[in-house]
């Protein structure tokens, strides 16, 4: 389940400006693999520790910035900068890890052929 908010501005020569912002609350399917260090005996668990593969819930938020221009024909250029940012709590083996935190930035930019 998600909800979101966008707008868009047209700019008569420069093209369109789009902003996206959502809430999102995800099911969370996680794959974990210890990074090896830290480890030994009677050392307690640490979330970088974990092996192993666990479910959950995941909450969060997503904003997108997103600029279109046409260039000639069918042919546009189009650029997104995209922020994520989501948390969740771990429960792995009995211990929970509290406010594990999942951010992710991307830059695209591609040209799009429409027909």
């Amino acid at each position: 389940m998600f909800v979101g908010a966008s707008d868009t501005w047209k700019f008569e020569d420069a093209g369109r400006l789009s902003l996206s912002a959502a809430y999102a609350i995800l099911d969370s399917d996680n794959t974990f693999i210890s990074d090896g260090a830290d480890e030994g005996e009677g050392e307690a668990l640490e979330f970088d520790d974990i092996t192993g593969k666990t479910s959950g819930s995941t909450t969060g938020f997503s904003y997108n910035l997103t600029w279109t221009k046409p260039l000639k024909g069918n042919l546009l250029y189009r650029a997104t900068l995209r922020f994520n940012r989501y948390e969740q709590d771990i429960h792995f083996q009995g211990i929970t890890f509290r406010n594990i935190n999942e951010d992710s930035t991307s830059l695209l930019i591609s040209l799009v052929y429409v027909i």
